[in-house]
């Protein structure tokens, strides 16, 4: 098992700088995930920690060890790619024990480590096969399955299930977490998919433009952003954005936009924002994700008190077990999660009123979160 520490990392290929100093520490045994859309340095980031690329600055290193300019053979990882990168002339049985074969294991060894990572990820019956004959996704799996199968000290996971079905690609998710909970190794899976971030990982690295947003587990990440980008990138339905500005009156936190006004009174984030310069100036944004809108065709008078939006319903889209319900509110569009009985017609004058333990705002210019 090994500890793996980046540096002031950086990755340039000609002028593209695809890495930007990022310093990252990933724990003994730890499962990471770095996420994020393409062209985020996710990959590069892999590769460079795989020694398939030269890193430009910085260091990289396996516990104590500097691996900089060490080949990718001394580093002793294991590898899985989005392309499959498997051997045509090898039966299946022959790729996924080839790298066992390489390290001179016996043969008893090989045929019993073979036996059960394809019996995980249900190869069994296409042992004997060649891989151009198969799907995709058997394709996909073989090369899963030939990373690890091996004894190593870091694998490193590119996107190693995205070919698959999503039936498949459920139920592997649940592998490769049972997986890495028996072998207690390092894994490092890069992946563009929130899903199978926050499914898999113990800690996310969310990346953008070669940057790290933010780095957390995926309670953190999901319920903690820290900025606009991981606020909207992380999250199914995305999170809802609204232009606002704020003010402090009375022990009371105002959220004004459009023609309502939002009042929260909870004291640490009242503080928040009176501890941010000139904030009465300053203009914010107002994140609500789709299930924590409650959502209402009507107001009695008492709930008039509380916050709440107008709206008019765009579009309902059901779901089965809920709908996403599309809802125009002044220049704004909404997308609001409610419950399967939920009926609605496109036009019809709807409420929405938000859950106020979970607000968050942000500074518009920085993207920075406030809370």
């Amino acid at each position: 098992m090994a500890r793996v520490i980046l540096q002031n990392a950086w990755k340039k290929y000609g002028k593209v700088e695809a890495v930007k100093g990022i310093n990252l520490e990933i724990k003994d045994g730890e499962f990471v995930s770095l996420l994020g859309p393409s062209g985020c340095g996710k990959t590069s980031t892999l590769r460079m920690i795989a020694g398939l690329e030269a890193i430009t600055s910085g260091e990289i290193y396996f516990d104590d060890q500097l691996v900089n300019n060490l080949d990718p053979g001394e580093r002793n990882i294991a590898m899985a790619f989005e392309s499959y990168a498997l051997y045509p002339p090898m039966t299946v049985y022959e790729n996924i024990a080839f790298p066992l074969h390489a390290a001179k294991l016996p043969e008893t060894e090989i045929k019993e480590r073979v036996g059960r990572i394809a019996e995980i990820l249900e190869l069994t019956d296409v042992l004997n096969k060649y891989p151009r004959g198969l799907s995709g996704g058997h394709q996909q799996r073989i090369s899963l399955a030939r990373a690890l199968v091996r004894d190593a000290d870091v694998y490193l996971l590119d996107e190693p299930i995205s070919h698959l079905d999503t039936k498949m690609r459920n139920r592997m998710r649940a592998e490769l977490k049972r997986i890495h909970s028996e072998l207690q190794k390092t894994m490092i899976y890069v992946t563009h998919d929130q899903i199978e971030a926050l499914a898999m990982a113990d800690r996310i690295v969310v990346m953008n433009f070669g940057v790290i947003q933010q780095i957390g587990s995926p309670q953190e990440i999901y319920f903690q952003p820290q900025n606009l980008f991981t606020a909207d990138f992380v999250g199914e339905p995305p999170m809802n954005f609204i232009d606002c500005r704020v003010k402090i009156g009375q022990g009371t936190l105002l959220i004004s936009f459009d023609d309502s006004v939002f009042k929260l009174q909870n004291k640490e984030k009242v503080e928040k924002v009176a501890n941010f310069e000139n904030h009465e100036a300053q203009d914010f944004v107002l994140g609500v994700r789709p299930f924590y809108f409650g959502i209402s065709k009507s107001i009695t008078d008492s709930e008039r008190e509380t916050n709440f939006l107008r709206g008019e319903i765009f579009a309902v889209e059901p779901l089965g077990d809920s709908k996403i319900v599309h809802v125009k509110s002044g220049k704004n569009h909404l997308l609001v999660e409610a419950d399967s009985r939920f009926m609605g017609q496109p036009d019809e004058t709807i409420f929405l009123i938000p859950d106020a333990g979970h607000l968050h705002l942000f500074h518009k210019k920085t993207e920075e979160a406030l809370f």
